[in-house]
């Protein structure tokens, strides 16, 4: 059976100031989560420590982006309105299965939160007419190799 994973690992917020650490250290107690339920989780689903005066923020097997940005948001509306933040994952597998690789990326600023994902990112490149796709032939490929090979 196959493991999959959603990891991460980015710092954010230089030096931080006691205010803030002290907001941070009661949103990242497991008790408070628990208690609060912000997003319906009774659980972070992702680690954070305050590190050399920053926030690092991790997830070594299964991380929760949505926790991530939720937090990351009222930190920002709270203490830092003009800062933002960009972050990105990696859906990993440990047995080479179709589709079951990937990733993606969020922007969260104090008015919104977008997600980005490749494949999204990339078919809007194509949508915009910014290049033209072109058709590959798996066929056409295994053949040149199978040739390449051969010879």
């Amino acid at each position: 059976m196959a493991n999959n994973y959603l990891q991460f690992s980015f710092d954010c917020f230089d030096k931080l100031t006691p205010e803030e650490k002290i907001w941070l250290d009661v949103r990242l107690d497991d008790r408070w989560w628990e208690d609060n339920q912000p997003m319906g989780e009774d659980s972070r689903q992702f680690d954070a420590e305050i590190k050399d005066g920053h926030l690092w923020v991790y997830a070594e097997e299964s991380g929760l982006v949505d926790n991530v940005m939720w937090l990351l948001r009222e930190f920002i509306v709270t203490f830092r309105p003009k800062e933002a933040v960009i972050f990105t994952w990696a859906y990993t597998c440990s047995s080479m299965r179709v589709d079951e690789f990937g990733g993606g990326g969020c922007l969260v600023t104090k008015n919104e939160t977008v997600i980005f994902h490749p494949d999204s990112l990339a078919q809007q490149y194509l949508d915009q007419g910014r290049c033209e796709p072109h058709v590959y032939n798996h066929a056409t490929a295994i053949e040149v190799m199978g040739d390449a090979v051969h010879e």
